[in-house]
């Protein structure tokens, strides 16, 4: 009995089959599949978390336009898209939003109309337009819309003015806004 069992022991340990090449080839295949499609997730995960960032970035600038917007002009003494229309002659100086090379630009200029200071806001704004609401003369809407990449987006505010005797003689559409404030 000892013969047999030495020779199943031998059949065994010497066995030096191994893979074949058709069993090597499905095993890459599979690798390969399977690094195929985690590359995939990785890679649209990745740009799916960066258009949510660009478009994060983009309602944001919305955002902080229509704040200084409203901060702006809401208690504003006297308010026109026309220059004529706004000053009187106890301002000192005068304010103007406007739309310039895709920002918001705030201007301060003195009664002769030297420029003071400039203020530059965001860069993604891609349209501004002013007008007075049908419905309410003490209602500006704002239009706002700003592009970054592709991602656009826009949005429509109706500002109340506290001042009701500020806005004066609004003139349609307009991409810009002059202003006075009290001192």
């Amino acid at each position: 009995m000892r013969g047999r069992s030495t020779i199943r022991i031998n059949k065994t340990i010497h066995n030096n089959e191994g893979f074949t090449l058709v069993e090597l080839l499905v095993s890459l295949l599979l690798i390969g599949v399977l690094l195929g499609l985690i590359f995939f997730i990785y890679f649209y995960g990745t740009n799916t978390f960066n258009k949510g960032s660009k478009q994060t970035f983009v309602q944001q600038d919305t955002r902080i336009i229509s704040e200084i917007i409203t901060k702006e002009i809401r208690n504003s003494k006297a308010i026109s898209n026309n220059l004529s229309n706004v000053l009187s002659a106890d301002d000192n100086y005068y304010f103007e939003l406007l739309f310039d090379a895709n920002q918001l630009v705030k201007k301060k200029y003195n009664k002769v109309g030297d420029v003071l200071e400039t203020t530059r806001f965001a860069d993604t704004l891609s349209d501004l337009s002013f007008e007075i609401s049908s419905n309410n003369n003490d209602i500006i809407i704002v239009k706002i819309m700003t592009l970054d990449d592709n991602q656009q987006f826009s949005t429509s505010q109706e500002i109340l003015i506290n001042n009701t005797d500020s806005i004066k003689a609004f003139e349609g559409l307009a991409n810009n806004i002059f202003y006075t404030k009290y001192d």
